[in-house]
């Protein structure tokens, strides 16, 4: 049976363990807050003590041999900042989490914000081919829920510049933008933070890596010529096979699109370098 690496087992991390848990795969979870993540464990524990699954707290080192690796360890954003406010206090959990990952050679999926930023520091690190961002999905869930068109997806930062791919293009994008984000918003504001929408689309894009099958999704992934960009983490269409990223899909952006795609990069390469 296949083991996951959880660092950073929270709420969002605790729920991606419950579903992972529900679907066989055993997890290895860490967290700084060591008391918090034992009493997580010990409630999964119970949850599952009929299953034939495990959860143990382990150390970072101890998950070089994980199928998969998700990472959400860092700081949560507050409603008054922005993703790309995170970057520098989180890009210092994220190097020290990739210090103790120098054996692993599997996927990882970071969840870490500002999440295009973080992977590009993980993909520089690791390998291209086996990091994968996550954000582009959860943002077109939120955007299909407004439109009603499953057509319908985001691509680009997974921040103040996302930008909404819509198969009408006759309708007020600038407004429907604005509603996504007020949308997100609206959640942290309430219950101070997002968790099922996040852990329910962490669990099928790790469900998918771990299945070693070829599927179509959204993800940040470092481009290597696409879209005109180099050495840097962009959400994008994308096909993936045994676990690994296969190609990236170019599609054609118009020119309210491209001018919101290239802001999005803009602020990447500004943090990242």
């Amino acid at each position: 049976m296949k083991s996951v690496g959880i660092i950073g087992i929270g709420r969002v991390g605790g729920l991606v363990s419950y579903n992972l848990l529900e679907k066989g795969y055993n997890i290895r979870a860490y967290d700084v807050i060591e008391n918090y993540a034992k009493g997580q464990i010990m409630d999964l524990k119970h949850a599952f003590a009929f299953k034939d699954a495990s959860v143990e707290f382990t150390s970072i080192e101890e998950m070089n041999d994980c199928s998969l690796i998700i990472i959400t360890a860092g700081f949560p954003r507050s409603p008054n900042e922005t993703r790309a406010d995170l970057f520098e206090k989180n890009k210092k959990v994220i190097e020290d989490i990739l210090n103790k990952l120098d054996g692993y050679k599997g996927p990882i999926i970071t969840i870490t914000n500002p999440a295009d930023a973080i992977n590009t520091i993980v993909a520089r690190e690791k390998c291209r081919e086996t990091s994968f961002g996550f954000g582009s999905t959860l943002d077109s869930a939120r955007l299909v829920n407004i439109t009603k068109n499953a057509s319908d997806f985001i691509m680009g930062e997974h921040g103040e510049n996302f930008v909404p791919v819509l198969s009408n293009k006759n309708v007020d994008r600038e407004e429907i933008a604005k509603r996504v984000k007020e949308d997100n918003l609206f959640v942290i504001e309430n219950k101070k933070g997002t968790e099922y929408a996040p852990a329910y689309h962490i669990t099928e894009l790790a469900d998918q890596l771990l299945s070693n099958g070829e599927f179509s999704t959204y993800a940040s992934v470092m481009c290597d010529g696409e879209y005109g960009i180099r050495d840097l983490s962009i959400g994008v269409p994308v096909r993936i096979k045994n676990g690994r990223l296969e190609k990236i899909v170019e599609i054609a952006l118009d020119d309210w699109e491209n001018e919101r795609f290239k802001k999005g990069i803009e602020t990447i390469r500004k943090l990242t370098g």
